[in-house]
């Protein structure tokens, strides 16, 4: 076929159109058999290439489909559901798969430094709840990249991270999660659970962190105070 295109050349739109124009021209011509060979294998390879990207896209998903149904059952065996409000934390609605029970911890000064930027975990609770929840190809001690979320659904990046073979922390992100909440050490506590997300399939955690309610009375009395003197100082102003 003199002006012929092979499936290595259309690649591009126009080339699509231009070949379909030219055969739609054809199709009240008698082909001779050089060309009508070179048709049927255009048309074989083009066949095969599409059943092979609808293989592949359904083998993509029946793995995605048994890996969720393997957290569901692992999940269903650990016999652990995290609370409600961490189900319905905003963009982890159904995606929180197999989880971890709850590590709870009262932050000291190495966990609050601004220079240190890691949160300390307790080596028992990690290799008791975490260590299940790491595949064999996920290395600690390289440091795994997690995904971290806060109460409110915002992301924080992180990297959970083994130092010495004794000291598991979170770090990288740590820090801006630290400082946003103005975290500072005894009077804050925090709570992290660790989970699967089915649809990525990548290790995540939940931070929630609360205050001392007496420090939380002791801050409301201070700006209570400090809105008092002001109203007495703007009526006392106004009088004069």
């Amino acid at each position: 076929m003199e002006n012929g295109l092979t499936s290595e050349e259309i690649e591009h739109p126009q080339d699509v159109y231009d070949a379909a124009v030219t055969l739609m021209n054809m199709r009240d011509e008698t082909l001779d058999e050089d060309t009508a060979a070179i048709l049927c294998a255009l048309k074989r390879q083009i066949l095969e290439r599409a059943n092979a990207a609808t293989i592949r896209r359904l083998s993509i998903s029946r793995a995605m489909e048994e890996f969720n149904n393997a957290l569901y059952e692992a999940d269903a065996a650990n016999n652990y559901r995290p609370p409600s409000h961490i189900l319905q934390i905003p963009g982890l609605e159904g995606l929180i798969g197999l989880c971890s029970k709850p590590f709870e911890k009262q932050l000291t000064e190495s966990d609050v430094k601004i220079d240190q930027s890691r949160l300390v975990m307790s080596k028992f609770y990690v290799e008791k709840h975490l260590k299940p929840l790491i595949w064999s190809e996920e290395n600690p001690r390289d440091g795994i990249p997690v995904t971290v979320y806060d109460i409110h659904g915002n992301i924080y990046p992180m990297e959970f991270k083994v130092w010495s073979e004794r000291t598991y922390v979170l770090t990288a992100g740590w820090k801006k999660f630290s400082v946003y909440y103005g975290l500072t050490k005894i009077t804050d506590f925090v709570t992290a659970w660790m989970f699967r997300n089915l649809a990525t399939g990548k290790l995540c955690f939940v931070i929630n962190n609360k205050r001392l309610p007496a420090v939380q009375s002791e801050e409301f009395k201070q700006r209570r105070t400090i809105k008092f003197r002001y109203d007495e100082a703007t009526y006392s102003s106004s009088s004069n």
